[in-house]
């Protein structure tokens, strides 16, 4: 079965005129990472909350369609805190979901409400500390984290959880490339632990690398949704791309050069080297 299945979704607050989302239907499977691309307003941050339970249980308005996680449905749930254990959201802020003085104690933080065994506590807390490279960070002051290591602590105390599905807004939004690159290592460690994946990211060159889908949303619909390479490369469709995809993009349109357009930097190298001759 699909980790999640989305039928003619649509919500609107309480209050608003138009619903922030409108008759999303799509279908995210098991171990994928499904990317979701749009500009600022359009409905991004509502389909992750409708997918997590924070839409209905916790903020109020019309909802209509149904939202499948795991083979049950969400609205059958009795509250957030019971869909945890499936699926678990990761803020932008990753400040705004630390709570606790001292790493480990924020990574075993959910697997102790959850009220596990002790020895099951320290097990997975010391098994997410060793996946995302934080060994010899337990005792560190999460405060005093750079924005990246804050966000892999954010990251690994959802992982201890051991939720099927992660749902991501914006993890990078306040990160220098370090940190950038520091998160999405972690969540490519998530992927080969076959955790599914559904991240919403304006920055495109990452979900080009990373992710296997894109869906794109406009105006509170899904309006593409297709297979990284297909969905950057399309011409006739119009959307963000990564800056090396739209060079061999255009090489290709004006016959300056035949090139195999890339999707990433380390594709760009040997295609582009191949074109200048470079050894």
């Amino acid at each position: 079965m699909p980790a999640i299945e989305l039928d003619g979704l649509t919500f609107q607050y309480r209050g608003e005129s138009e619903p922030a989302i409108d008759d999303v239907s799509l279908t995210v499977e098991r171990g994928e990472f499904l990317g979701i691309a749009g500009e600022t307003g359009v409905g991004k941050t509502t389909l992750l909350k409708s997918i997590c339970g924070i839409i209905p249980f916790q903020e109020a308005g019309t909802r209509e369609g149904s939202v499948v996680v795991d083979s049950k449905r969400v609205i059958d749930a009795e509250s957030v805190d019971q869909l945890a254990p499936t699926v678990s959201m990761i803020l932008q802020n990753p400040e705004s979901q630390l709570f606790n003085l001292r790493v480990f104690d924020e990574i075993i933080w959910g697997p102790e409400n959850l009220e596990m065994d002790r020895e099951e506590i320290v097990r997975r807390g010391e098994e997410a500390m060793e996946l995302f490279g934080l060994e010899g960070f337990g005792d560190r002051i999460t405060y005093n984290l750079s924005g990246g290591e804050k966000q892999k602590v954010a990251i690994a105390s959802v992982y201890a959880m051991n939720p099927d599905i992660i749902l991501l807004d914006e993890p990078t939004s306040q990160l220098d490339p370090i940190g950038t690159e520091m998160v999405f290592d972690a969540i490519d460690r998530l992927v080969d632990e076959g955790v599914t994946i559904v991240m919403v990211e304006h920055k495109i060159e990452e979900l080009a690398e990373y992710a296997d889908r894109i869906a794109l949303l406009e105006d509170g619909s899904v309006t593409r949704l297709d297979e990284t390479r297909s969905f950057f490369t399309d011409t006739t469709v119009e959307h963000a791309r990564p800056q090396v995809t739209q060079l061999g993009m255009q090489l290709n349109e004006t016959g300056v050069a035949d090139v195999d357009v890339p999707l990433t930097q380390d594709e760009a190298v040997v295609e582009y080297d191949a074109l200048l001759g470079e050894p």
